[in-house]
């Protein structure tokens, strides 16, 4: 009886080390892929703010200063940045739908 209570120990406790390994691989990849997005669409945000304050700042002329305040909205910051949250909630979106659709398809 203990030597079948060790080998069923044995079997189980390899299975749950590589379920742990591989679910561990994957999470990992997994916060990779969203940081690395979350980083990319950051760096984009800030560097539209830099050229529009470069731009403001190159310009000398006052009347082509208001007119390029008359054609960039007050609220442009938050428009851009509604755009890349809805952006990125896609992004998240259709991975996780991908990852499903692997998942269904290799069982």
């Amino acid at each position: 009886m203990t030597y079948l209570a060790q080998f069923l120990i044995s079997i189980f406790g390899g299975l749950f080390t590589w379920l742990a390994q591989y679910f561990t691989r994957k999470t990992a990849m997994a916060l990779t892929l969203v940081a690395t997005g979350l980083a990319m669409t950051t760096t984009f945000y800030l560097s539209i703010k830099l050229l529009v304050t470069g731009v403001v700042g190159a310009i000398s002329n006052q009347y082509l200063l208001m007119g390029f305040w008359a054609l960039w909205p007050d609220n442009a910051d938050v428009c851009i940045a509604a755009c890349l949250s809805a952006d990125v909630g896609a992004f998240v979106y259709r991975y996780k739908m991908k990852m499903m659709q692997m998942i269904t398809a290799s069982s």
